[in-house]
């Protein structure tokens, strides 16, 4: 419990070794974080970010770790690892980040996009639910301004439009948030 949080992560590098491409640069190094399922504790979130059970430690820091399809670490570069895994573990214990016997650890390593920087996977998965999230409201919404369910019936009755908060630009220019009041269902070829 009381071995430093930097040395369980050099074990954890040492005895899994990630030997995939697009998990380092052009220097062989990759970037890697430790999350904490925390399913089955009693804990109070210390702020920590949070996807599902499990919990981000070290908040908002990495540590490098060697990603070459060597198995060993060179020892020139051993001084720059053990210094970037103390600063990353920020001189903290297995047990003072609330680790016991049990507990289960996730080595999350980001990954290289096209651009040259790094990306890490649950948030590009994060980001990805939301933008789709965003894209079904947005056909949703647009169904009800044709008039029409999820299934392309026409609505009969009450316009599910009204009461909704919409985004409006008024003659100048400017834009405001608006309530729908009232709804004019325009048929083709009328002149109304």
């Amino acid at each position: 419990p009381d071995q430093p949080i930097w040395r369980m992560f050099s074990e954890i590098v040492a005895r899994l070794p990630v030997n995939y491409p697009r998990a380092r640069d052009s220097s062989s190094k990759g970037r890697a974080r430790l999350w904490k399922n925390i399913e089955h504790m009693q804990e109070s979130s210390s702020g920590a970010s949070r996807y599902g059970p499990w919990l981000l430690l070290c908040k908002s820091r990495f540590a490098s770790f060697s990603a070459s399809d060597e198995s060993n670490i060179k020892p020139e570069d051993l001084d720059f690892f053990k210094n970037d895994w103390e600063e990353y573990g920020d001189h903290a214990t297995v047990e003072s980040i609330g680790l016991t016997d049990g507990s289960k650890l996730m080595f999350e390593y980001a990954l290289l996009r096209k651009d040259g920087n790094f990306i890490w996977p649950r948030e590009a998965a994060a980001k990805a639910g939301r933008l789709r999230r965003v894209a079904d409201e947005d056909v949703a919404f647009r169904r009800l301004l044709r008039g029409v369910d999820d299934n392309d019936e026409l609505i009969k009755g009450h316009s599910p439009l009204i009461g909704k908060l919409v985004d409006a630009m008024d003659s100048s220019g400017r834009w405001y948030q608006v309530e729908i009041t009232a709804v004019d269902n325009i048929v083709e070829g009328s002149n109304d």
